[in-house]
């Protein structure tokens, strides 16, 4: 709503800065399982892909999320679609290790937008930075919740 309808939602919503609850996630499987460990080892693709590609990011309805795709131990930002923004984000919710954060000057190491990989938000191009704001709107989302007037 916030990204879609900020006026409408600042009338109506109060919203935190701080999370009231962690929560974590997890999968578990017997290890005497036949296939346990390449059970695992899809799993664990499979999310790292899911990530890269935005479609974490989809299911849980963010628009950016950290998490270290990319194995090197630093957060890495994650877009969920094409449509970065027009401003560099200043964070994203992250998945994974909420007692991470990112290293050196409170920046991740690389951006993920539509499946690709960027060094920096000024080596993103420019057609990925566009807003819902912007004269090339993306459309709403199918969910996309409305305030009665």
């Amino acid at each position: 709503m916030l990204q879609y309808q900020r006026e409408e939602a600042g009338k109506f919503l109060q919203v935190g800065k701080q999370h009231m609850t962690k929560r974590s996630l997890h999968f578990a499987i017997r290890k005497e399982t036949p296939g346990a460990q390449e059970i695992m080892d899809k799993f664990n693709t499979a999310i790292t892909e899911m990530m890269i590609d935005g479609t974490y990011n989809r299911i849980l309805k963010l628009q950016w999320i950290q998490a270290d795709v990319d194995g090197d131990g630093r957060l890495d930002l994650v877009a969920a679609d094409k449509f970065a923004g027009s401003d560099k984000p200043i964070g994203g919710y992250n998945v994974l290790f909420p007692d991470m954060k990112f290293e050196g000057e409170t920046k991740p190491s690389n951006y993920y937008i539509d499946g690709k990989k960027y060094d920096g938000w000024d080596n993103i191009p420019n057609d990925y930075k566009i807003d819902a704001t912007s004269s090339r709107k993306r459309p709403p989302p199918v969910n996309a919740f409305t305030f009665p007037y």
